[in-house]
């Protein structure tokens, strides 16, 4: 399930979807929000998982019930119609009960054909 809005000034988008298997169920949620100003676009991200109801042995030895999460932001300029660079920064919890965060930056250059 998921949705977005355009209020003009800024774009807000929602998603979720819950898988129910024979080993588990597993939740998964996100909100993304941009903001266009001028020849940039900003935009950022949160995103959570929740794993509950493990039932098989493999998966409760790889996985844990719980929730992780994360975040993400990007920073777009348009160089042309088809080129831009992007710039994003990621940080995110890899798993249950992990210890510390991930992270990640990224410059991209960007061209569509």
């Amino acid at each position: 399930m998921s949705g977005n809005y355009n209020f003009g000034v800024a774009k807000v988008g929602a998603a979720m979807e819950v898988d129910n298997t024979m080993t588990g169920k597993l939740e998964m949620s996100n909100v993304v929000v941009a903001v266009p100003v001028g020849a940039w676009k900003f935009s950022a991200n949160y995103t959570w998982t929740k794993v509950s109801d493990l039932n098989n042995a493999l998966d409760v030895f790889l996985l844990r019930d719980g929730t992780h999460s994360g975040y993400g932001l990007v920073a777009e300029y348009a160089l042309s119609k088809r080129s831009k660079v992007v710039l994003n920064y990621a940080n995110w919890n890899p798993y249950v009960g992990s210890a510390s965060n991930d992270t990640e930056t990224n410059i991209l250059l960007s061209h569509s054909f």
